[in-house]
């Protein structure tokens, strides 16, 4: 179900128009909600800088004497850089501003062909994640920043329990002719870790339960794609792996977020 790259998608080209933006099609339930994240932080300036670089710093946050106030999302990984960077100069307290809110579009569509329920989530930025559940199994799908080398070297932290490396392990890649490739899961193992490696798809097996890594060539949105497939159904199994795989947007958002029915709690 979700082993393909075209079931991934959900995305237009990266300069096209967002599901956002867009009027629904017909047979689909749409819902554009504003996704509640968390709260921004109270920055304020104690100390003046001693360096040109401390300046920059100051000056990116919106601080510009000692004494100044500004309210930043504390969370992005950008912005935590920059506090991290002038800590010393700085006083910063967590969830004292306003709260934070993504732009979140919720697509339900019944798929007839295959007899399944797709759901997606679409944040502004292009990321989403997906569900697709039939009789029994399910899919979830969702856009991913990590390599996969980056991916496969996080293994230890990453890795579900069910996850094996063994028989159960398999490599797919599409050459450039568009013919499809596998390879024994030894070979697999070994070549996949490497960083020379540059596979378009590998699909990770055991009893009952996928894992897919596909690469951004394959995603308009320019993110890669993980997904997980469940036999019996049951996608909250894999909400540690998402929250620590997924885009920004996507982790930050998981708590406010039902996996099961992607739709936002109040």
């Amino acid at each position: 179900m979700a082993g393909e790259p075209s079931s991934g998608g959900g995305g237009a080209s990266s300069g096209a128009t967002s599901r956002l933006d867009k009027p629904p099609k017909d047979g689909e339930t749409r819902q554009n909600i504003q996704v509640k994240v968390g709260h921004k932080a109270k920055v304020i300036q104690i100390r003046p800088p001693r360096s040109e670089h401390q300046k920059r710093v100051l000056r990116a946050l919106g601080l510009r004497r000692v004494g100044a106030v500004r309210f930043v999302e504390g969370d992005r990984p950008s912005i935590r850089g920059m506090l991290q960077a002038v800590d010393h100069l700085i006083e910063v307290s967590f969830d004292q501003g306003a709260q934070i809110e993504e732009s979140f579009c919720r697509v339900s569509r019944w798929l007839p062909e295959i007899e399944v329920q797709s759901t997606i989530g679409e944040y502004r930025s292009g990321e989403y994640i997906k569900v697709l559940r039939g009789k029994q199994s399910a899919s979830v799908i969702w856009s991913t920043e990590l390599s996969l080398h980056r991916l496969l070297a996080s293994m230890g932290t990453v890795e579900p329990h069910w996850l094996t490396r063994s028989d159960s392990l398999g490599r797919s890649t599409w050459n450039r002719y568009g013919q499809l490739h596998t390879q024994p899961a030894i070979d697999t193992w070994r070549r996949v870790r490497t960083r020379n490696s540059n596979p378009s798809f590998v699909r990770f097996e055991s009893e009952g339960i996928s894992l897919v890594w596909i690469s951004p060539k394959f995603n308009d949105r320019n993110y890669g794609q993980l997904s997980a497939t469940s036999r019996d159904g049951n996608l909250l199994q894999f909400l540690d792996l998402i929250s620590q795989t997924a885009t920004f947007s996507i982790a930050r958002s998981l708590h406010t977020i039902d996996i099961v029915t992607l739709k936002a709690s109040p």
